[in-house]
């Protein structure tokens, strides 16, 4: 049984791509925030995007690019530390990083996710996220 997750958040480093005997994998982070008891609460999840997909976008995912990934999640226990990665299959890019241009620095309709002219804001509590398009 698969748990699909959305994650929107920001990257926390430059995506790295490898070559695998199944192909490239584009790998990076997503730092996600939360406020607990007035405390902002960071998690991290590792993402991995494959194939073609991968390859095309992994030049695009810059730290500090804000994102939402859609794919299969799943949770590791190590040392008694939680570590949570997910397998992407959709990742949209919600604009540049702070301080960065608006342009989008892809064609959306190639790139496979694209720039939505939205601006850095993550959504809070109440906000209509219908434009994440699912």
């Amino acid at each position: 049984m698969s748990i699909y997750a959305t994650v929107p958040g920001t990257l926390g480093r430059d995506a790295e791509i490898r070559q695998t005997q199944g192909g490239p994998v584009c790998s990076f982070s997503i730092a996600t925030e939360e406020r607990v008891k007035g405390q902002k609460q960071t998690t991290w999840v590792r993402c991995s995007l494959f194939g073609k997909q991968g390859e095309a976008l992994c030049q695009y995912l810059t730290k500090g690019a804000k994102v939402t990934a859609i794919g299969r999640i799943s949770m590791h226990e190590y040392q008694g530390k939680s570590s949570f990665d997910l397998a992407v299959d959709n990742i949209e890019l919600q604009g540049g990083k702070r301080g960065a241009s608006s342009e989008p620095s892809a064609d959306p309709a190639t790139a496979g996710g694209g720039f939505d002219g939205y601006d850095d804001a993550e959504p809070g509590p109440g906000d209509d996220t219908s434009h994440y398009g699912f």
